[in-house]
């Protein structure tokens, strides 16, 4: 299962933290081999979507895999995410996303993300097209078997 919490912020919405907490702080911590692991799984995932690989994406997504999306409906399975993933390229043709931090415990990753792109002519999301666009993502994704699910 995995958790997206959204949230679209101007420049100047943005809190900055001038210093890390100590727990993202990486000379606080040491992972196992095994968090290590789940950290490059999800990355690997992000950086698939990122690259608009859709079916790399779901490679790493377990059969029964939910998608928990604050405001949004509960997608069950790939093809429920498959399409997700198909709305949102479709609204931002040039969709990026960047890692900024994450974090691991036992089989659950943390992940900070930053997303940007430019609304294409026809955006799904009923904005300006043309308008770019970044938003911050909180995500918790549980890692089981190799796969997120």
């Amino acid at each position: 299962m995995f958790i997206y919490a959204s949230l679209a912020l101007n420049k100047r919405g943005i809190i900055k933290l001038r210093k890390k907490p100590s727990y993202l702080r990486k000379e606080n911590h040491s992972y196992t081999e095994q968090e290590l692991a789940n950290i490059a799984l999800v990355k690997r995932r992000i950086d698939a979507f990122s690259r608009h690989d859709i079916e790399e994406s779901l490679s790493l997504l377990s059969d029964d895999v939910v998608d928990e999306d604050l405001g949004e409906s509960t997608k069950h399975g790939k093809s429920e995410i498959r399409d997700e993933i198909r709305r949102y390229i479709d609204t931002f043709p040039d969709l990026q996303w960047e890692i900024m931090n994450s974090i691991a415990h036992e089989d659950q990753v943390l992940l900070e993300i930053r997303g940007y792109g430019t609304r294409s002519d026809h955006p799904l999301d009923g904005g300006k097209p043309g308008s770019r666009v970044e938003f911050y993502v909180a995500s918790i994704q549980h890692v089981s078997n190799g796969k997120v699910d």
